[in-house]
C-alpha cells in the first residue's frame, strides 16, 4: 500500500462567494461542470444550507446532525450528475474537489476522488470531520494512539460500502487511514470544520506508526 499526495480543485458555482479566497493551490474545474443538471444543482444547495446549521451545532449534537445528513446525501444525490462537477480520477494522486464552502470559514465539504490503490497517510484530525462513500467502496484503517511510544498502533479494518458514514471529533479518538484497495474508481465526501484555504494544512495530523 502506498500513500499518495493530493490536488484539490473547486466547483465553479463557489467562485463568485470565495472570490481571492481560492489561493493558488486550486486548479481549474471541468467545463462541462455546468452542464450539471438542476437535481445535483438542488441537492448541493440543500447540503450547504444543512451544513450551516451543523456546523453552529454543539458538539453533542454535531456528530448526528452530519451523520443523518450525510446519509440523505448520498442516497439521494444523483451521481451521474455529480460526476460533471469532479475531475476525471488521476493516476498520480487522489483528489479533493471543494463542493461547498462557508463564507465565515466554519466548514468546507469536499468530494474525494479516489483511483484504484491511492490512500491516505495514517492521521488524526486537527478538526471535527465526517464522511460518507457516495461511489464505490473504501478501505478504512484504524489505529489507537500509543503516548509512551509516541505512535500509532493498528487496531483493525473495516470496508465501508456506498453510504457508510463516519464522524469524529479532533484529536486522538479518530486516527485512520483511509483508501481505495478496489480496481475501480470511488468517490467520497468529506465535511471539515475548517476554511476552504485550510485544507491541506489545518485537516490531518500526520503520525508515526508503530511497527508490528
Amino acid at each position: 500500500m502506498t500513500t499518495q499526495l493530493m490536488t484539490h480543485s473547486l466547483t465553479p458555482a463557489l467562485e463568485p462567494m470565495l472570490g481571492a479566497a481560492r489561493g493558488p493551490a486550486l486548479s481549474s474545474a471541468p467545463a462541462c461542470a455546468a452542464t450539471a443538471q438542476e437535481p445535483a444543482v438542488d441537492a448541493l444547495a440543500q447540503l450547504r444550507a444543512r451544513l450551516t446549521a451543523c456546523s453552529t451545532a454543539t458538539p453533542a449534537s454535531r456528530g448526528e446532525l452530519l451523520r443523518s445528513m450525510l446519509s440523505e446525501f448520498a442516497n439521494t444525490m444523483p451521481m451521474d450528475e455529480l460526476r460533471e462537477l469532479l475531475p476525471a480520477p488521476s493516476a498520480s494522486s487522489y483528489q479533493r474537489h471543494v463542493l461547498a464552502a462557508d463564507p465565515n470559514g466554519e466548514y468546507c465539504a469536499v468530494a474525494i476522488i479516489w483511483s484504484p490503490r491511492q490512500f491516505s497517510p495514517v492521521h488524526a484530525h486537527h478538526t471535527w470531520c465526517a464522511y460518507t462513500v457516495l461511489e464505490g467502496a473504501l478501505m478504512e484503517t484504524h489505529y489507537d494512539w500509543c503516548a509512551e511510544q509516541h505512535g500509532a498502533q493498528p487496531a483493525g479494518h473495516r470496508l465501508c460500502a456506498r453510504n457508510t458514514v463516519s464522524y469524529t471529533e479532533a484529536g486522538y479518538t479518530g486516527i485512520h487511514c483511509l483508501g481505495n484497495a478496489t480496481t475501480i474508481p470511488a468517490i467520497s465526501l468529506h465535511v471539515y470544520g475548517v476554511d476552504e484555504t485550510q485544507i491541506a494544512t489545518a485537516v490531518n495530523h500526520l503520525l508515526p506508526v508503530l511497527a508490528t
